[in-house]
């Protein structure tokens, strides 16, 4: 669900490339799964990064208001 909101593949969310809006779709994804009991290495896994790059993932979710305010919305559905 959140790779259709921000209107990116699977594909794009597993890619090794940085541009920031894939970033962001990564944010979410972290906090979402994480907000449902996921560990950072099952995320970690699924979004194809390693666990310190969850963990910064979901900071800088928390940090951006707008990222905030969205993943606290996915989590809750």
């Amino acid at each position: 669900r959140v790779a259709e909101l921000f209107g990116v593949t699977p594909d794009e969310i597993k890619s090794r490339r940085r541009e920031l809006w894939l970033v962001d779709a990564r944010a979410s994804i972290a906090v979402v799964l994480s907000a449902r009991n996921w560990t950072p290495a099952c995320i970690a896994e699924v979004i194809n990064r390693d666990r310190a790059q969850v963990y910064n993932l979901i900071k800088r979710a928390k940090r951006l208001p707008e990222l905030a305010a969205l993943a606290d919305e996915l989590a809750a559905a």
